[in-house]
């Protein structure tokens, strides 16, 4: 097993390790690196049959828990003590606490009082527990540390962190005596395991992991020892090694509840997967209906979407069968938290610290939730009463430190940082985030204000940011303070990164995020142009919208309506800042797929693709465009302030736009049906909305159930099972003719390269009287293939009219028209094509190209002013735009826009197109003098750093290439 070092930035500190003198200890081989057994030798005799026992531990494997029990209570013999400890863990693993006791006697000894204790102890019956850990027994020294480990926990539970560390330095102590080397080499395995459980709860991460190699170097390892390791990996955020501890926890026992749980809790932390947290939680209850672990994990999941009530009825269903469970009661009082009641969440607060005095993680799980609802002040409260509580706990001082540079105080929140640094070096959060601001911050950016904004760039960068960004911001700050009535307080942060990984570490700490740009109340963060290609105008203006947002409801506004809000905004611009999903939504709306307002945000923690989540954003955005149509656009700003007031969504949505939920519901679906009307007499293609187990289900009732097969072959699609696909899809064909169906196998048959039959089929749907965007798109794409240019364009061309707001064939059209050289076509696809595709370079830098070569100087001028932020850092986009400048008449726009074109990373052939564009735009307006100084205003511009001295290269084309039209890969199936 690799060691804690694989997360990026890893520092080991000298000196840290405190307990174990592991310095001559090797590092094994994982227990994956094994020899296998060797191959019996030809005319061997076969294997025996294996006995009761066996076959009850293959049943154990594959989660049959039923058949597990039956054979484990035939077991006789030799075999029947070890059968008896199974069969309680079985009863322990599937909830039945109470039975462990009746099942267990003294014969099983030290071990059965390990499973005694853990069914007390899931029942809340810590004393109980406690007793039977703590009598006098005489048995193997590996059970006896692991009673050591269990015991110590409880005491941590309790809070007597002084009687734990008594109780857990017997384990470290039997290492450090050398007691350990006595054993067979199995027993010295599982002893290992205990020392590492020890020293994780004595908080000496490096002496844990140096015990778990040293017992995976023995022997494979353990079910326990696995997930005892993958919940270290996941407390110091290194998923990559909890991924891969818990893939041979799997290889072990796929089925069993722990495997399970810890497979959620990395979902969670390392994905925000919501739906397939609580896919997996409600696959434990299925096992075990007494989870609490599972139900903590739904109530977050609730939680996350305001669900109250939904909330509530997990905890309570946990507490029933334990009511001093130490998290389900923090996640209660998340709840009461964010159900605005702070004497319910007082209330439980004190409750938890009489159950165990310094308990900080109460704090730690409600600023979790805190911070998914924005609530950024809330949270440094939270975290400064969990520090004054316990001095020593590193993960609550990592998450102050956090908390305090997101809202804007740097310096105190490095200071924290490096208090958290000091007391756990292995927190790769901490780690990434102390390397860039006492690192890379100070080193390579430049901080600087204007007006009500504080603005931190790249260095290199700065001088290129600084003519655009501020400009653009107090646009947009002036319009939002004039439209919501409401000025944040200055300054406000804004943060551009040079790289992805650095805005990602700076996000949440991992150089790894999906988003683009983030808002965290006064401070918001985005890359740069250069580190990622997109249109930075429309990113800084969406983000500065939740700035609004969020503070002019107190950090209370719900996820979907600030999106929603803040697309809105994007569009109020009137330059094509928004997106064209239409089609996408129609899907989701007909297959049910979209919440209702009173849970919207569900759309967002609920998606499984990342389509989902951009169709979540545009769903939110449609839901506010029609707010501000039929209430006006007062009622956004009423909307919030609403919320400013402690007030919750059902307490204000209906209230103020004037019908309950379910009858707002109904206004939006006809608002968006009249949008989407030209869909209903086209064939749209279905998605699968039915998952593995919904198909199982409905084909067990009906094996002939057409609805639930054909969902059954597009999910073999979505695996990339192309076979079965095939096979299901030509069956359900021939049983009887489904439109639905014929798409679905025409796909396919083109992505296995079958372009006869796939237009066969397609041909035959248009016959029948269902076509659409999608069939006029595939047979354009099997035309263009096929060199068949012209009816490729008569088919685009169709696409186009079905639905005129798809990117896509316009972009094909412009493509077949600049090949065949027909300009004004060309250009008509262009601007339309333009207008629909925000963050597309290419569009943007030809349409301006055109526009210059047509001679239509005005056009190209206003297409520049939207090129520039589609490709900021663009030198050639620059160039061309004070091109544009220039033909128009406007000469010192034009200067500016060649200054900038210099800022971009360009190469020597670049720098010498611009300086004959500069020098020939001032000869033509009559100032000769001025263009032969252009070389000299050149040499002795300040260019982008990484190109002086004659470098070559840059990020962007230096030409125009228009998109390949042959395009395969979009006829696969989805």
């Amino acid at each position: 097993m690799a060691d804690m070092s694989g997360q990026v930035h890893f520092r080991r500190v000298a000196g840290i390790a405190f307990l174990l003198g592991l310095a001559a200890v090797g590092c094994g081989a994982p227990a994956s690196a094994q020899k296998p057994p060797a191959a019996p030798e030809k005319g061997a005799a076969p294997k025996k049959i294996k006995g009761l026992y066996e076959s009850a531990l293959l049943a154990l494997k594959k989660g049959d828990w039923a058949r597990a029990q039956t054979l484990l209570q035939e077991v006789k013999g030799r075999d029947k003590p070890q059968a008896e400890l199974k069969l309680a863990e079985l009863f322990l693993l599937t909830g039945r606490y109470e039975e462990v006791e009746a099942r267990l006697s003294d014969e099983n000894s030290g071990a059965g009082d390990l499973l005694r204790a853990e069914a007390f102890r899931r029942r809340g019956k810590i004393e109980e527990a406690k007793a039977r850990l703590s009598a006098p027994r005489k048995g193997l020294l590996p059970v006896t540390l692991a009673r050591h480990v269990a015991l110590g926990e409880l005491l941590l539970e309790e809070g007597k962190r002084t009687e734990a560390e008594a109780v857990l330095m017997k384990v470290i102590e039997a290492a450090n005596r050398d007691q350990l080397n006595a054993l067979s080499e199995t027993d010295r395995a599982l002893a290992w395991g205990s020392v590492g459980e020890a020293a994780h709860l004595l908080r000496s991460p490096e002496d844990a992991n140096d015990a778990f190699n040293e017992s995976e170097s023995l022997a494979a390892a353990e079910l326990p020892i696995l997930l005892a390791r993958a919940h270290l990996f996941l407390e110091k955020f290194d998923f990559a090694h909890a991924e891969q501890v818990l893939e041979e926890a799997a290889q072990l026992s796929p089925h069993h509840p722990e495997v399970l749980l810890a497979r959620a809790h990395l979902v969670l932390s390392a994905h925000l997967a919501f739906a397939e947290v609580e896919e997996l939680a409600e696959k434990v209850l299925r096992t075990n209906p007494k989870s609490s672990g599972a139900r903590f994990l739904l109530a977050g999941v609730a939680l996350r979407d305001l669900s109250i009530r939904e909330a509530d009825r997990h905890l309570e269903e946990g507490l029933l069968h334990n009511p001093r469970d130490l998290q389900l009661l923090s996640m209660k009082a998340a709840v009461r938290f964010l159900a605005e009641d702070p004497q319910g969440f007082e209330q439980i607060v004190e409750k938890v610290h009489e159950l165990s005095p310094g308990y900080t993680e109460i704090f730690r799980v409600v600023g979790e939730y805190a911070e998914w609802e924005h609530r950024y002040p809330d949270i440094e409260k939270l975290m400064r009463r969990a520090v004054r509580l316990d001095r020593e706990d590193g993960r609550a001082r990592s998450l102050l430190g956090l908390t305090l540079v997101r809202s804007g105080s740097d310096a105190a929140g490095v200071v924290e940082l490096r208090r958290a640094f000091d007391l756990d070096p292995y927190n790769v959060r901490v780690l990434n985030t102390l390397d860039l601001y006492e690192k890379t911050i100070p080193q390579d950016y430049v901080e600087s204000r204007s007006g009500p904004f504080a603005f931190r760039f790249p260095k290199d960068e700065a001088p290129l940011l600084e003519r655009y960004v501020p400009a653009l911001l107090e646009e947009a700050h002036a319009q939002m303070v004039a439209r919501y009535g409401y000025t944040p307080t200055a300054p406000i942060g804004i943060e551009i990164y040079e790289s992805h990984d650095q805005f990602a570490v700076r996000t949440s700490g991992l150089p790894d995020t999906p988003i683009a740009g983030v808002c965290f109340g006064r401070k918001l963060a985005t890359v740069s142009p250069i580190g990622a290609q997109g249109n930075l105008g429309m990113t800084l203006w969406h983000e500065l919208a939740h700035v609004f947002h969020i503070g002019l409801s107190e950090n209370r506004v719900p996820r979907w309506l600030t999106e929603g809000l803040a697309e809105w905004e994007t569009a109020q611009r009137g330059v094509g800042w928004s997106r064209e999903m239409d089609l996408e939504l129609y899907r989701a709306l007909r297959a049910d797929e979209l919440p209702g307002l009173g849970t919207m945000s569900r759309a967002f923690t609920h998606a499984r693709r990342m389509s989902d989540v951009a169709n979540a954003y545009y769903a939110s955005g449609q839901i506010a465009e029609w707010i501000v149509e039929t209430r006006g656009e007062e009622m956004a700003r009423d909307l919030l302030g609403e919320f400013g007031k402690k007030k919750l969504p059902p307490d204000v949505v209906p209230a103020l736009l004037g019908a309950p939920f379910e009858e707002l519901d109904e206004q939006f679906q006809a608002h968006i049906d009249k949008k989407l009307k030209r869909f209903d007499s086209q064939l749209v293609s279905a998605q699968p909305v039915l998952d593995d187990s919904e198909i199982k289900t409905a084909l067990k009732k009906d094996p002939k159930d057409y609805r639930a097969r054909f969902h059954q072959a597009l999910l073999f699609l979505s695996e990339g099972e192309v076979k079965k696909a095939d096979a299901l899809l030509s069956l359900l064909l021939k049983e009887k003719f489904d439109a639905q169906a014929a798409l679905a196998h025409a796909r396919l048959l083109l992505a296995t390269e079958k372009q006869k039959e796939a237009r066969a089929i397609l041909a035959d749907l248009i016959r029948r009287g269902h076509d659409g965007f999608e069939v006029r798109m595939i047979l354009g794409r099997l035309d263009l293939a096929g060199a068949t240019q012209e009816k490729a364009l008569s088919h685009f061309n169709q696409a186009v009219t079905f639905d005129p707001l798809a990117a896509e064939p316009w972009s094909i059209l412009a493509a077949l028209h600049h090949k065949a050289g027909d300009q004004e076509k060309e250009l008509a696809a262009l601007q339309k094509w333009a207008s629909l595709s925000e963050h597309e370079i290419t569009v943007h830098r030809r349409l301006v190209t055109l526009l210059i070569e047509m001679k239509k100087y005005e056009e190209a001028k206003r297409a520049g002013e939207l090129a520039i932020w589609a490709d900021l850092a663009g030198f050639e986009t620059h160039r061309l735009y004070g091109l544009a400048l220039a033909r128009s008449g406007q000469l010192a726009r034009a200067e500016f826009e060649f200054e900038s074109a210099l800022l971009c990373p360009a190469s020597s052939a670049d720098i010498e197109k611009l300086a004959t564009t500069w020098s020939t735009e001032l000869e033509r307006l009559g100032q000769p003098a001025r263009a032969a100084k252009v070389p000299e205003r050149i040499a002795k511009s300040p260019m982008f750093p990484t190109k002086a001295g004659g470098a070559e290269g840059g990020p962007a084309p230096g030409g125009v290439h228009m998109p390949d039209v042959h395009l395969p890969d979009a006829t696969a199936p989805e």
